[in-house]
């Protein structure tokens, strides 16, 4: 897997029965990394990844394929 650096990870609380709610937005590090902190034990969360430079990173994961 590429690392997808510059993307913007938001997670989202998912409560039973109630509206989603954003609780946090991180944005990856150059190794396509995003730690969220302070999470609550028995909440669901899920994430939202929005690539802003989608259209170079699929580029690059095509070279890569490409060399193998």
């Amino acid at each position: 897997d590429l690392p997808v650096p510059d993307a913007s990870i938001e997670l989202y609380e998912d409560p039973a029965f109630a509206p989603d709610k954003q609780v946090d937005v991180k944005i990856t590090d150059q190794r396509g990394r995003a730690v969220f902190t302070d999470l609550k034990t028995g909440k669901s969360y899920y994430a939202r990844a929005i690539d802003p430079a989608l259209e170079a990173h699929n580029d690059a994961l095509l070279a890569a394929y490409d060399e193998l």
